[in-house]
């Protein structure tokens, strides 16, 4: 809001600020209309001048502190008035301007006020969200299994920032579910009618300019006609940059120059345009060692993790394990046409004991395989343990699994007989109908070689 008693100041100052993209501004020569309109309608900051008939800017400045103390309210004063503007300043005022305004002067306190109101407005709902421990929109996370307090924490710091215009970055390893993350952040946002996701990994800078820019014809070889990039197809929608880390230096540049401008050109374009998106990125590297090593800017690094979202491993969180295995067997049956499946609880514990480098992702995979090559009793434990054991056939044995080779120098005949079965157990994956298939056995004698197999 604009509140000064010369129109043509008013006027001039409007025309400046609209230029430069600023939006929603109102303008008052009266400043009785200032506290009537404030409530019917909300503001963040006031542009005030202190010299005015009928109610001075002082006093209206008390007024606004005291009713609306969230209003930041930045004074215009003559130079004369110096003394006045800093016992404003006492009074609760953001800053002060003298006249004449100098337009780079009041772009950077106003853009400054903006960011000091949005931080503000972030502490607040952090705030909210931490004492409440409550989720206003649970619904939301629906697709995300979990009841351990980390993910609850994350769920209730994504509420608190989701709505705001700034940046988010979503961190963490592969397969640990980011892009769950990323959609509920979509679906809180105030700019959630459009959802652009692009994987950026391997993207030239010519391509990504063009994909995200856009062209005018003629720009280059081949541009036979205009093409409207991401920033405008995906207008007051999310646009999610997927593999952040791996985005070429000169992309990182143009990135940068748009988060801190909101503004680009088209490419073979004079014509500035305004970006009206939400940016999300996602990354599984970590991006502050890649500063470190130079393959990151630093001042595009601080841009992104204001606001950051590290989802942690299924390693950290294996309360939630037991949920996402039950989880995949539902899905599993579904789309595999499965008529029965299950999975004890020893095959549970023996999952839990495995660290995951794939994380959630690699559970269901397990899980699918599993469930696709178990018999009628369901996932067991040894075709859990079999599998695990194939997919560190490299890795030298632990103690607690000590090698054949290493524990018996003369094995005896049952031995190898058990040592055949294990093989062809691996072989099938665990499945105990295709081994007893193999060693040419019934499946009941087969089930009684592994119960004697597992002690």
């Amino acid at each position: 809001m604009i509140v000064d008693d010369e129109p043509e100041f008013v006027s001039s100052l409007e025309m400046s600020l609209s230029s430069l993209n600023f939006i929603d501004i109102l303008s008052l020569v009266n400043p009785l209309e200032v506290i009537p309109l404030f409530k019917k309608q909300h503001i963040d900051i006031v542009l005030l001048d202190l010299k005015m008939p009928k109610l001075s800017g002082e006093d209206l400045l008390k007024i606004i502190t005291k009713e609306y103390p969230g209003v930041l309210v930045i004074i215009i004063t003559a130079s004369n008035d110096l003394d006045t503007a800093i016992h404003c300043i006492k009074d609760g005022a953001y800053d002060f301007i003298s006249k004449p305004v100098e337009k780079n002067r009041l772009i950077t306190t106003i853009k400054k006020a903006i960011d000091y109101s949005l931080l503000r407005k972030e502490m607040n709902s952090l705030k909210k969200a931490y004492f409440s421990k409550q989720l206003s929109h649970p619904e939301i996370f629906h697709k995300i299994i979990t009841q351990s307090a980390k993910m609850m924490d994350i769920f209730q710091y994504i509420e608190a920032i989701s709505k705001l215009t700034q940046p988010i970055l979503v961190s963490g390893e592969t397969g640990v579910g980011k892009e769950l993350i990323c959609e509920t952040i979509q679906k809180l946002s105030l700019f959630n009618t459009k959802y652009t996701v692009v994987n950026v990994a391997g993207i030239d800078d010519a391509i990504f300019s063009d994909m995200l820019f856009g062209h005018e014809k003629g720009a280059f070889t081949g541009a036979y006609a205009d093409k409207d990039g991401l920033l405008k197809t995906g207008d007051k929608g999310v646009i999610l940059l997927d593999e952040i880390g791996d985005l070429s230096e000169n992309s990182q540049i143009k990135l940068l120059r748009l988060i801190e401008n909101g503004t680009y050109y088209p490419v073979g374009s004079n014509s500035l345009k305004k970006a009206n998106v939400k940016f999300i990125f996602a990354t599984n590297v970590d991006l502050e060692a890649r500063m470190n090593e130079g393959k990151f800017r630093k001042d595009l690094y601080y841009r992104l993790s204001g606001h950051q979202i590290i989802v942690p491993p299924l390693r950290e969180r294996m309360e939630d394990l037991e949920l996402l295995a039950q989880h995949f067997i539902q899905r599993a049956k579904s789309e595999l046409n499965i008529e029965s499946c299950k999975i004890s609880m020893g095959s549970i514990d023996q999952l839990k004991m495995y660290q995951f480098p794939g994380n959630i992702r690699e559970l269901e995979s397990i899980i699918y395989d599993c469930a696709a090559t178990s018999d009628a009793e369901g996932i067991s434990e040894l075709q859990i343990s079999t599998y695990l054991q194939g997919r560190h056939t490299s890795s030298p044995p632990t103690e607690a699994q000590p090698s054949i080779a290493k524990t018996i120098d003369k094995p005896t005949l049952k031995e190898h007989i058990n040592t055949y079965v294990t093989e062809v157990l691996h072989s099938t994956l665990g499945n105990q109908r295709k081994a007893a298939k193999i060693l040419g056995i019934s499946p009941q004698a087969m089930s009684n070689r592994v119960k004697k197999l597992l002690g």
